[in-house]
């Protein structure tokens, strides 16, 4: 086996002895062929919550950070429109904030670290949005009956 790191990320037979600049550049192939799969999978999860047709936006928060005697804030992921189209995006909150969600932007926007941590949250959102979905029916279900009412009395 030759002196480099193999796929699932573990050291092999040189491992940490090889020089820092041959350890750099190997760690630096791993990540960007990490982060390429990352991205692609995120456009592809992205494609799939779009096609659930969500009938507004829906948004999981998460990372909730309460500091000592400071302001409780938090990270969030949805599903939202962006520039007239629905995107997975990322967004920040915070207890004080009553003006929507802060620096909203498309998840393959974000650095790096974000996406890693949104990442888990994924599955989460797609479920919101499909809770989101049923518990719309009884609003369009009473937006029918009432017209239903309305047409049969004119």
């Amino acid at each position: 086996m030759s002196g480099h790191f193999s796929l699932n990320g573990s050291v092999s037979s040189k491992g940490k002895n090889a020089p820092l600049a041959e350890r750099d550049r190997q760690a630096s192939q791993m990540l960007s062929t990490r982060y390429e799969a990352l991205n692609q999978l995120l456009s592809e999860a992205e494609r799939h919550l779009r096609g659930l047709k969500p009938v507004h936006p829906v948004w999981v928060d998460y990372e909730r950070v309460y500091p000592p005697g400071g302001v409780a804030y938090w990270e969030v992921l949805g599903i939202s429109k962006y520039v007239d189209r629905w995107r997975l995006c990322h967004a920040y909150d915070n207890e004080m904030n009553e003006e929507g969600f802060l620096e909203i932007k498309p998840i393959v926007e974000c650095p790096v670290e974000v996406r890693v941590r949104a990442a888990n949250e994924v599955r989460r959102l797609h479920e919101a949005i499909i809770k989101s979905k049923e518990d719309y029916v009884p609003c369009v279900d009473k937006a029918i009956e009432d017209l239903t009412k309305m047409c049969e009395e004119i």
